[in-house]
């Protein structure tokens, strides 16, 4: 049952890595699927193991991210970090099962070697091919990314991998062909990357390094070997030299990531100031809520508010994430979150210098290896966590359960009666239902939704009568704001699309359905709020229009850059009285200048926190200003109109 167990877990890698490498929680189904049969697999296990002591260190954290989860604004944020969590706890609980020894840890291993290799070779393929993404048909980026979205991504899986089967290859007695696998993977990974173009990633893998030869040379003075003494006086002299090598290898990847004719001097390896405003602006929205932290993700609507643009300049983009997990925990969970999570990583870490500092000899070299790999890989991922959101990815999260199930294995032996077989089938059965359930719903949606987002020619733009009804039937099985979201989209693309005024007005009232389906379930989404108002504005409900205009706005909060609700308010006044102003039967001249006034006033503050040049904003301006100049040389007086909604 342990190979069954471990077989199923990597079979969860591979699905993640090929569908879930992206924070839209539905694509996870596959992966959960797999992970649940493993969870349950794993509740049959009688395990001579340890692991009371992580599993009661995990008990508080898991338990505090689900409370604030269950209290938090948005439930697709609280549903997705729990599955993530949850993802955690059956991975760590189904490698904990495991005995280091036996065959089930080096199936594991060569399981996530090839999953290593099949990612590292569509890496390969990507540096000759870059719009080369099976089984997508697309993706954000031309660098080296395998299969995730982004290089961070693709370098945090990458080196992680190799370094547990770096230390799986040169530290444990298994058969010379499983070995040899282990190390070349290792060494390909370490390869791929510097080539992703990955700074973090490639700090993150040089601290992963170091430490596993550190690792070694402490491994060989426990055990008596003769050029353990050797090593200790070389030790600095490799630091030194890997110091060097190390910023040798950065300006590589600087020189990789410059744009054409762009310096590439080695101050630039530093020059990282917009990370330092994101903690600035991190702290800031921490320290509303510093001992409880804000609710699941709740930095994501949190941070626009803060946002000021002399300190931070334009908000170009809605990142939802921190780029600090640590930062990203403070906000979210607040102190007593970070607090809670960082007790079972180093209780985790003592484990693991405890058993290389004085473990038994003998035993294969199985648990030294194990022990070498949690620490490097370990440190490795901690190194990069301060500048990506890595753990909010499923393939990540699956290697930190992983790294704490391996943990679990370095307890002592007499640790071993958590491992009873009826508290096994309790925490394996509850978890793995749970999982199972979350899986097939999530596997259900992304089969529902592939050729909307993901296909050869987006079904939206081919059929977006089709798109529409597949997101609706996608928002009753994985109900969230992100899908009905994109049901209105979808509307909106046909109502676009059709010369028929009764079709268009069916099209945008179904549009302005499916979003005031999703604005309770984010009640913080600028976006959503906005896209209402548009399609409002069109149906000629000015009224609705006007308060959703508002609400954007606020919500946006120091973001016009990046949401323009302030551009498309001032549009909907000017496009509203200049049909009033010019209809015979209305002639509403007074209250047109007011309302073009008020609309030179909202272009002004757009531009305050957008000041770049934008062609749709200055050819606006340019109407309104010719509106209102014919208006004042016809000696027109404003007129607040009747009911009017000022910001």
């Amino acid at each position: 049952m342990k190979f069954v167990a471990a077989t199923l877990l990597a079979v969860s890698f591979l699905l993640a890595l090929v569908f879930g490498a992206q924070t839209a929680e539905w694509s996870w189904g596959p992966a959960l699927v797999a992970l649940a049969l493993a969870c349950g697999a794993a509740a049959f296990i009688k395990s001579d193991r340890g692991g009371l002591g992580v599993g009661i260190a995990l008990l508080p954290a898991a338990g505090w991210i689900l409370y604030r989860g269950v209290t938090s604004d948005v439930a697709d944020f609280a549903r997705a970090d729990a599955l993530l969590l949850l993802a955690v706890l059956a991975t760590a609980t189904v490698v904990a099962g495991l005995r280091p020894g036996a065959r089930s840890v080096p199936a594991l291993f060569a399981g996530l070697a090839m999953v290593s290799i099949l990612n590292l070779a569509v890496g390969v393929i990507q540096s000759q091919s870059p719009e080369f993404m099976w089984p997508y048909h697309h993706r954000p980026t031309d660098r080296v990314t395998g299969f995730f979205g982004h290089y961070n991504y693709f370098s945090c899986f990458t080196y992680t991998v190799g370094l547990l089967l770096a230390a799986r290859g040169f530290f444990a007695k298994d058969h010379v062909a499983l070995r040899f696998l282990f190390v070349a993977t290792a060494l390909w990974s370490s390869v791929m990357v510097p080539v992703s173009g990955s700074r973090g990633g490639t700090v993150a893998m040089a601290v992963g390094v170091v430490v596993l030869v550190a690792c070694a040379g402490v491994l060989a003075w426990r055990q008596g070997a003769w050029w353990s003494k050797v090593f200790l006086i070389l030790f600095p002299l490799l630091l030194v030299g890997s110091a060097i090598a190390g910023w040798w290898m950065l300006s590589k990847v600087q020189e990789k990531r410059a744009t054409p004719g762009q310096a590439t001097n080695s101050v630039l390896l530093l020059d990282n100031a917009a990370r330092l405003e994101w903690v600035d602006l991190a702290l800031q929205v921490g320290m509303d809520h510093p001992v409880a932290g804000g609710g699941s993700r709740s930095y994501s609507w949190e941070r626009n508010r803060r946002w000021d643009v002399e300190e931070f300049g334009q908000g170009a983009e809605n990142e939802r994430f921190v780029h600090n997990e640590l930062l990203q925990l403070f906000t979210d969970y607040g102190a007593a979150g970070v607090v809670l999570v960082l007790i079972p990583i180093g209780w985790v870490g003592w484990l693991g210098f405890s058993r290389l500092f004085l473990g038994e000899i003998g035993g294969g070299g199985h648990l030294d290896a194990v022990a070498i790999g949690v620490l490097s890989a370990g440190a490795a991922m901690l190194t990069q966590a301060n500048f990506s959101f890595i753990f909010h990815l499923l393939p990540s999260t699956l290697l930190l359960g992983l790294l704490l199930g391996l943990g679990a294995l370095l307890s002592p032996s007499k640790d071993a009666t958590c491992a009873s077989r009826s508290a096994r089938w309790v925490v394996g059965g509850l978890l793995a239902c749970g999982i199972a359930w979350f899986g097939v719903q999530g596997t259900r949606s992304l089969r529902l939704v592939w050729p909307v987002m993901y296909g050869e020619t987006s079904l939206i733009h081919s059929d977006p009568e089709a798109a529409a009804e597949r997101l609706e039937r996608a928002a009753t099985m994985w109900p969230g704001h992100r899908m009905w979201e994109e049901a209105g989209h979808a509307c909106r693309v046909a109502a676009a699309g059709t010369e028929s005024p009764a079709a268009r007005e069916a099209w945008n009232r179904r549009a302005v359905a499916n979003y005031r389906a999703a604005m309770p379930l984010h009640p913080h989404h600028p976006g959503l709020a906005l896209n209402l108002a548009n399609a409002l504005s069109e149906l000629g409900e000015n009224e609705l229009a006007e308060q959703a205009y508002l609400e954007s706005i606020e919500l946006q909060g120091g973001l016009e850059a990046a949401f323009r609700a302030r551009y498309y308010h001032a549009k909907h006044l000017y496009e509203m009285w200049y049909r009033r102003w010019t209809d015979p039967d209305e002639r509403r001249s007074g209250e047109a200048l007011w309302a073009f006034r008020e609309c030179l006033a909202l272009l002004d503050e757009s531009k305050e926190q957008a000041p770049w040049r934008n062609e749709e904003r200055l050819a606006l301006r340019r109407q309104v200003e010719e509106a209102i100049a014919f208006l004042e040389g016809a000696r027109v007086r404003p007129v607040v109109p009747d009911g009017a909604i000022s910001e």
